[in-house]
């Protein structure tokens, strides 16, 4: 089971109040384990005790203005995998005698489905926040228990529970996947090992009778997302260029099947007085009669995905390393989402329908508050013909205060976008659905130019052909922890920078073993950590 190791109130986030009240939660959990380890305390009561601590640490997280913090989430994914290990303790202490649809115990059928659902979508999340929030050995527990719910889930005796998830085929078949992942990953231990051959050798066959109807045309939505390495091809973007502060991913929801906020990757909650059948036949301006114009953008997502047929979607976020002093990248933040419709008609509407929700609302929601702006001739002229429907927003940042100017800086810290220039596009490729949305630099160097966006290498063309591929089913791989870190280069690929993956004419080989190619002498400095070991054996053999 997962360590949770003392915490240091390094980030400024952490001294709210609801931070500081989550971390005595914590602290709660670490003492009720000493005591089940001393057997002071049963097993399963420490269990169910830790389940409730957990809960109450991640509603205070999850109701805190300090969400967006990297500390924060930190623990907020560590405690989210000790509630879905927890579950599974509670879950198997309940579920060992087969027996009528009664109360096992100290709870029920229908309250083991509730607590399975909850384990899956910690660990979801879990998985979600890696590579910036969640280590390998955490994403390997995370799979175990994913695997552990939908085996759960399975059980003779719940399938009859009419509150069995109507998604289970679909759970059953990302379970799948992960077992599948867990053989392939060397960060797993002995049990999960075993675990996983299991279910794979139980699961295979009940997977493919399940009914998953868009399983033979969408398998993931994650390969067609942008990569790192595509970052570093557009023109405009000091993305993996030398010199640069790293660009990583800090959010990465993929394969949902529904909404989900972009905070943590969970499902959009419905207030609980109004159903999803009731508004999902609502046009815009009734959403926001009805809901007003914030809850009518937040909740459109989901009367609008219920209407149109969504199948899948996915919302990662990249960021620069640094804060407001220390960002020197042309960008700081990039906003990459898809949505997926069984056919480019219901991509359309659903385009259309956020777009005019989010008009009503003084263009918040998917158009991220910014003025729609006209597009040049030659702008669209340099698009890919995939591209459909494109609105193309901006912003007019104010101007950045002098260095001496102490009050100018400090209202710049309290909103530092609205000094930042920014860009949204949202367009339709095909069934899907698109959103870009991206921030410039705190101190960049140069200027964000909108040229970045357009043009054969810009953004949007990037993307596009990303998408395309994937939907043509050219594009089935993407590893999110290796290319979040650094591009994909192969050893023996001399036309790229084996540091940062740009492509020029002139690049400088490695004057010892020859394998690789730089394009200055500050990527080969920072590269040489991971290319020393490679280097002494290849020179070593010519030797």
């Amino acid at each position: 089971m997962t360590t949770l190791y003392p915490y240091e109130l390094s980030d400024a986030a952490l001294t709210t109040v609801n931070a500081q009240k989550a971390l005595e939660h914590r602290a709660n959990i670490t003492s009720i384990e000493a005591r089940v380890n001393s057997r002071t305390l049963p097993k399963i009561d420490g269990a169910r005790q830790c389940h409730e601590e957990c809960t109450s640490a991640i509603n205070l997280l999850r109701s805190g203005s300090a969400l967006g913090s990297r500390e924060i989430l930190d623990i907020l994914s560590e405690l989210r995998l000790k509630r879905a290990e927890f579950a599974d303790v509670i879950i198997s202490d309940a579920l060992p005698r087969p027996r009528p649809l009664e109360p096992v115990g100290p709870i029920n059928a229908k309250q083991i489905i509730d607590i399975c659902k909850q384990q899956f979508e910690d660990a979801t999340a879990v998985i979600d926040l890696a590579p910036a929030h969640s280590t390998p050995e955490m994403v390997c527990s995370a799979r175990y228990n994913r695997i552990s719910a939908v085996a759960t889930l399975n059980n003779s005796m719940l399938q009859q529970e009419s509150n069995l998830p109507v998604d289970w085929d679909v759970k059953a078949k990302i379970a799948l996947v992960d077992a599948n992942n867990q053989l392939a990953d060397h960060h797993i231990n002995a049990k999960q090992k075993q675990h996983a051959e299991t279910f794979v050798e139980v699961f295979a066959d009940i997977v493919d009778r399940a009914p998953y109807e868009y399983s033979k045309t969408i398998h993931s939505i994650r390969p067609c997302f942008l990569t790192h390495s595509d970052l570093c091809q557009v023109e405009g973007l000091d993305v993996g260029k030398p010199r640069s502060k790293n660009f990583f991913i800090a959010r990465n929801y993929s394969d949902k099947a529904g909404p989900i906020t972009m905070s943590d990757g969970t499902p959009k909650p419905l207030p609980p007085t109004i159903s999803i059948d009731r508004i999902a036949n609502m046009s815009p301006s009734q959403l926001v009669k009805f809901l007003g114009p914030d809850n009518g953008i937040f909740f459109g997502e989901n009367a609008f995905w219920k209407r149109h047929s969504g199948i899948l979607l996915g919302k990662h976020k990249w960021e620069a390393e640094g804060d407001m002093e220390r960002d020197t990248n042309t960008c700081s933040e990039l906003w990459d989402m898809r949505w997926v419709f069984g056919n480019p008609e219901n991509a359309k509407n659903f385009c259309k329908d956020m777009v005019e929700i989010s008009r009503l609302g003084q263009n918040n929601g998917i158009l991220d508050g910014l003025f729609k702006v006209g597009i040049k001739s030659s702008e669209l002229e340099s698009l890919d013909n995939s591209i459909e429907d494109l609105v193309f927003c901006s912003n007019k940042p104010l101007k950045k205060p002098s260095n001496n100017n102490t009050q100018g800086k400090f209202m710049m810290s309290m909103n530092p976008t609205a000094y930042l220039q920014s860009y949204t596009a949202v367009f339709v490729v095909g069934q899907c659905v698109v959103k870009t949305y991206i921030i410039e630099g705190y101190n960049a160097s140069q200027k964000l130019e909108r040229s970045c966006m357009f043009g054969p290498k810009g953004l949007l063309n990037t993307i596009a052909k990303t998408v395309s591929a994937w939907l043509d089913g050219n594009r089935t791989e993407f590893d999110s922890r290796a290319q979040a870190l650094k591009p994909s280069v192969s050893s023996s690929d001399l036309s790229v920078c084996a540091a940062c993956g740009v492509s020029q004419e002139k690049l400088q080989r490695c004057s010892r073993c020859k394998k690789v190619a730089y394009c200055c002498r500050d990527c080969q400095v920072a590269d040489w950590k991971q290319h020393k070991g490679v280097c002494k054996k290849a020179a070593a053999a010519t030797e």
